[in-house]
């Protein structure tokens, strides 16, 4: 199964890729270390891959807590955290809203302030089901 997964992560599109962290940690892919971790990592702290995939941030924030839990919303998959994934994931969530600003700016003849709070201070369950559930 993990030979499986480490080939598909080669050509894996980016939101394909940050919704199945928890599938590809499970199977052994995402060990610490690994070259599967690495390439993660990677991808989660490139701007352009994530402005290209345009990845929104709240999604990242999901996945992230999501991640975080060890566990899937749905289903009896549970996986051990990868803390390298975990940091990697926070600093993309940051990133992605960098994006989200430059292509704000871009837009002609507009002058945007734009405001977004988010509490992450919930229990990662809490957060997330009540985010998925609305």
């Amino acid at each position: 199964m993990e030979q499986i997964w480490e080939a598909l992560l080669e050509k894996m599109p980016m939101t394909a890729m940050i919704r199945n962290l928890g599938k590809m940690t499970n199977v052994g892919v995402l060990a610490p270390l690994s070259d599967g971790m690495t390439k993660v990592c990677e991808m989660l702290r490139n701007e352009k891959s994530l402005k290209d995939a345009r990845v929104h941030p709240f999604s990242i924030l999901l996945a992230l807590k999501q991640y975080q839990a060890g566990q899937g919303d749905k289903g009896k998959l549970t996986w051990t955290p990868n803390q390298a994934i975990v940091t990697a994931l926070d600093e993309a969530f940051y990133l992605a809203f960098k994006v989200c600003a430059k292509a704000l700016c871009n837009l002609d003849r507009f002058s945007l302030c734009v405001c977004i709070l988010v509490c992450t201070q919930f229990s990662g369950d809490s957060f997330v089901q009540f985010v998925t559930h609305s």
